[in-house]
């Protein structure tokens, strides 16, 4: 298994600085980085992501709006009958410029890519928003890899999961040998961020 596993650091973005967000449209990042290294990042109020730190006073609250495709339209424009849907429609696969899908009974249709936008909804989301900088990513540093690190890791917070952050200290760090003068500049903003 490939593990992505960080050390990052979160702050509380200003209003200011989320005014401009209004779509939740890539899942977690909202903006590249900035000239200090700083990314928005968010996720759907309630997201595992942030479940063991929502308390933190580290976010914004903001209802964003993401884009959901309305399946029941898109199929009934495609020209799959009511019964077809309630069955069960497939994605087959993409076709140069068609996306082509297939109903149980094995009835085909092709709606063009293009049209395919037209489809999606925009529904309120009630979300969390943070800044986020990478401090420390053990594969940087040559024979520490993110496998190693996140064996020593799970000796500390046995439930530790993936997809989620959880919030760290220089003691634990000191203990899963970390290089970690870092963070006493950063004490109670250092977060780990694991995905596989």
């Amino acid at each position: 298994m490939s593990m992505d596993l960080e050390i990052r650091k979160l702050v509380k973005p200003t209003v200011e600085e989320i005014n401009e967000i209004e779509i939740l449209e890539n899942y977690y990042v909202l903006q590249d980085e900035d000239d200090d290294g700083y990314k928005l990042i968010a996720a759907p109020k309630g997201d595992f992501a942030f479940h063991n730190i929502a308390n933190e006073d580290i976010f914004q609250e903001k209802i964003l709006f993401q884009k959901v495709m309305n399946y029941p339209k898109l199929f009934s424009f495609a020209g799959f009958t009511e019964e077809e849907i309630c069955q069960g429609i497939s994605l087959s696969r993409y076709l140069y410029d068609y996306a082509v899908y297939v109903s149980k009974d094995g009835v085909r249709k092709e709606v063009s890519t293009s049209e395919i936008e037209r489809f999606y909804d925009k529904v309120e989301v009630p979300s969390l928003i943070t800044k986020c900088k990478v401090l420390y990513s053990p594969d940087y540093y040559s024979g520490f890899d993110s496998k190693e690190f996140y064996k020593r890791i799970r000796k500390l917070i046995p439930s530790f999961d993936s997809y989620c952050y959880f919030k760290v200290d220089n003691e634990m760090l000191s203990k899963v040998e970390v290089p970690f003068l870092i963070f006493d500049r950063n004490k109670g903003k250092c977060f780990i961020w694991v995905e596989d």
